[in-house]
């Protein structure tokens, strides 16, 4: 059947990261401005292989490090192991790729390095990489969810109000969490034209290509607080004594950047069946996304960052001037949020008929909303996650 194709060309503004739920110890990399007998332009996070170091020092014969492996491995000293790793990282073919790291994460791999690799608070959360590429990529089904959770919510805050209440009223009815559960499912149904099955579901027609990034200058390693604002006060204050530190593709306000391309196909000709009985258009995706993003950054916005006395939250204000260009340039420009620490209120549907899944303490839900997760660059906090996207017809 014909489809409508698009490129999709997808420029990160802050960092972004998609994980894989694996966790890199320092037994895995290393930072350096030398590799082997090699000068690097700066200080990098060098994310090698223990298996490919082995490989060549077996392939080379160099008898006395593979001495020095058994004994390490036989006494099982993991600090031993990874000075022996990081020593023996000497070739370009060691690594399975490079990133730049920020000067946070600098100080802080430097204050842990003295620590048992798998003790100390140096662990560094993955990025997605198709497999065997260095190219970080955001799956197209993350972006296909971003952009159904933008079509959604439209299409449920244009219902009527008499609609609309009658619909929060059922949602207060449900007695627990898996009967708020089954609702959010039935009303995801109920707003694209009632479909019954994955069949009829209008998003059926909408493919999302995934879309990668190439390797240079587009991945960075830095360090993230999850950060609370007093409300009387206005400031600022970091909640985590352990930082996360993570893996990100960088943004254009992280100074050098790449952009990725994806593509959109669009099956009109399915949409035109009776299988599929509502049409999603690349209208629809535009003017979704650009209402839904910049009215959840709104709020966020208001509730932590407006009147901030902090300087750490400057870029922030760059950042809401930003967005809100992209969405008043009534072009074929929209943005978009994805990947983790996006926070709750960019899942699914808006506050109204959300119920997220919290910790328990003494048999309390705590609250949710209270805290952002920011990337901390030179100093300077930015949310993750925002992307700006532009959209090209293929003829």
């Amino acid at each position: 059947m014909p489809k409508k194709q698009y490129k999709l060309t997808i420029e990160p503004i802050t960092a972004v990261h998609i994980g894989t739920g694996e966790e890199i110890t320092p037994l895995d990399y290393k930072l350096s401005s030398n590799l082997g007998t090699k000068k690097l332009p700066e200080e990098m996070y060098l994310k090698f292989s223990s298996e490919k170091i082995l490989s060549r020092l077996i392939e080379s014969k160099n008898t006395i490090a593979l001495s020095e492996f058994e004994k390490a491995s036989t006494k099982g000293n993991i600090k031993e192991l990874q000075i022996f790793f990081q020593t023996h990282c000497a070739d370009f073919e060691d690594l399975d790729y490079p990133c730049e790291a920020t000067k946070e994460f600098k100080q802080l791999y430097n204050h842990n390095k003295e620590k048992d690799p798998y003790e100390n608070a140096a662990r560094v959360n993955q990025i997605y990489r198709p497999a065997g590429l260095k190219t970080p990529c955001i799956p197209g089904s993350s972006l296909k969810g971003a952009v159904r959770t933008a079509v959604l919510n439209k299409v449920l805050y244009d219902l009527p109000d008499s609609y609309y209440n009658n619909l929060l009223d059922d949602y207060d009815a449900c007695r627990n969490d898996k009967a708020k559960e089954r609702f959010e499912n039935k009303l995801q149904s109920v707003l694209l034209n009632d479909y019954r099955d994955a069949k009829n579901d209008p998003f059926r027609c909408v493919e999302f290509g995934d879309c990668s990034f190439p390797a240079k200058n587009s991945q960075l390693v830095g360090v993230l607080k999850n950060i609370s604002k007093n409300k009387s006060s206005g400031s600022i204050h970091s909640l985590d004594k352990l930082q996360i530190q993570a893996e990100v593709i960088k943004g254009s306000m992280m100074s050098t950047y790449a952009e990725g391309l994806s593509i959109i196909r669009i099956n009109s000709d399915l949409q035109d069946t009776q299988q599929v009985t509502r049409s999603i258009t690349m209208k629809d995706i535009i003017e979704s996304c650009n209402t839904f993003y910049l009215t959840q950054f709104s709020n966020e916005y208001e509730n932590f960052y407006s009147e901030s006395v902090d300087t750490e939250c400057d870029l922030i204000m760059q950042l809401k001037k930003t967005l809100t260009d992209i969405t008043e340039a009534k072009n074929n420009t929209f943005i978009l949020r994805v990947g983790r620490w996006s926070q709750v209120e960019f899942v699914t549907f808006g506050s109204d008929f959300r119920n997220p899944k919290t910790r328990e303490v003494r048999g309390q839900k705590l609250g949710y909303g209270g805290t952002r997760t920011v990337f901390n660059y030179d100093g300077q906090y930015l949310p993750l996650g925002w992307c700006k996207c532009e959209v090209t017809e293929i003829k």
